[in-house]
């Protein structure tokens, strides 16, 4: 075997409000490479690998073995299709949250750590390194689990605003239709609080985040029914106006249209993990 990529849920009730599920991503040849490309999500990442270092620019990352080598990365991709070279060996975790789930095992907003929406995440610093080596450690993937877990638990913090939540969850139950007017009246509060709302705790704007649902929505839709749906009944049944408007939409935020979307992704594991696999 080459190549291994598995999904796990949390098991701790706490985190899994918050944590989507955890993977395990890992190649064991020297000689491997897999080139991938991943598209924009409103379930933001952490990703760890270990034996590997990156290059990376705005659209692209190649990591290369590096033994010993760790670093951590947060990544949330507002608009972007990512291409990712990996060659030999390595040995990765991604922590995918649910929308704003981060922020809740966080003592800060997210602006106050980075105003990026990808960074080197250090925020947890030694005493997070310490236990990603104890989870890469662990035999059996189900302790990998409940060391992650356990982590996570011990930095829950209930403590965030109320307001983004709901004004994310607004947008996300409406399929990103709902205006920034909209949710300034549901929260009462102005449309430039819940403009600095965003920014403060997703570093984006309403806009951004909107238009990211819109598109994530349709593609997850697209991927989880059991019948094959056309292209006009995706459209219709995520609120776009009509077949053209979807494929606009997708062509604004990745440069391709649905069609030849739909047509190259797979899906990766056994939760909403859909790339587009490269020879």
């Amino acid at each position: 075997m080459e190549e291994q990529f598995l999904t796990y849920k949390p098991k701790n009730e706490i985190v899994a409000k918050h944590i989507s599920y955890y993977y395990f991503h890992q190649s064991f040849n020297e000689n491997f490479e897999r080139s991938f490309v991943y598209y924009p999500n409103f379930k933001n990442t952490i990703t760890i690998h270990k034996d590997s270092v990156a290059s990376r620019t705005k659209t692209s990352g190649v990591y290369t073995f590096k033994k010993d080598n760790l670093e951590v990365y947060y990544s949330s991709n507002l608009n972007l299709r990512k291409e990712v070279v990996l060659k030999g060996k390595f040995n990765k975790i991604g922590i995918v949250f649910t929308p704003l789930g981060l922020n809740y095992f966080l003592e800060c907003a997210l602006s106050k750590i980075s105003s990026q929406v990808e960074f080197d995440f250090n925020y947890f610093g030694n005493e997070f390194v310490t236990e990603i080596y104890k989870v890469y450690q662990a035999a059996k993937f189900e302790d990998k689990v409940t060391l992650l877990d356990a982590f996570f638990e011990s930095k829950y913090n209930p403590n965030l605003d109320e307001r983004i939540q709901l004004a994310v969850k607004e947008i996300i139950s409406s399929k990103g239709l709902t205006t920034s007017l909209e949710i300034a009246d549901i929260l009462k509060v102005s449309r430039k609080t819940v403009l600095r709302l965003f920014k403060t705790h997703l570093n984006c704007s309403v806009e951004d985040y909107k238009k990211l649902v819109r598109f994530r929505v349709a593609l997850n839709h697209s991927q989880e029914s059991k019948d094959e749906l056309k292209l006009s009944d995706i459209a219709y049944d995520t609120h776009f106006c009509d077949q053209a408007s979807l494929t606009n939409h997708f062509k604004s935020i990745i440069g391709k249209t649905p069609k030849s979307l739909f047509k190259n992704i797979e899906k990766l594991g056994e939760e909403d993990t859909y790339w587009t696999l490269k020879k």
